[in-house]
C-alpha cells in the first residue's frame, strides 16, 4: 500500500487545531522548560501515532473502510501524534 502527504486545505485545518491545543496549553502550563517532560511528550505522540497505525491496519483489514483508489494518508499519522502531545499537556494540567 502506498503513503502519501495530502495537501487538501482540509487536512491543514486537521493538522493545525491539535498543534495550537499542545502550543496554547504547553506554553500555560510552562511545560516547555523542563527537558524531562520533552521526552515524555515525544514518547506519548509516538505511542498515539503506533496506537493509530494498528486502529488503521485493523479498520482495513476488517473493510470498515478503505483508502482506494488513493494511497494510505500520512496525514493522519501527523494528526495523531499532535493529539497525542495534546492529550499529555491536558491529563498534566488535571492532574
Amino acid at each position: 500500500m502506498a503513503i502519501y502527504f495530502s495537501t487538501n486545505i482540509g487536512w491543514l485545518y486537521s493538522i493545525l487545531v491539535p498543534v495550537l491545543i499542545w502550543l496554547f496549553i504547553l506554553i500555560y502550563r510552562r511545560g516547555y522548560s523542563i527537558k524531562k517532560e520533552f521526552r515524555s511528550q515525544l514518547v506519548v505522540g509516538f505511542i498515539a501515532v503506533i496506537g493509530s497505525y494498528f486502529m488503521e491496519l485493523f479498520g482495513i483489514s476488517t473493510k470498515l473502510w478503505t483508502y482506494f483508489p488513493e494511497p494510505w494518508s500520512i496525514n493522519l499519522w501527523i494528526v495523531n501524534f499532535f493529539v497525542g502531545l495534546a492529550l499529555y499537556q491536558i491529563v498534566k494540567l488535571v492532574g
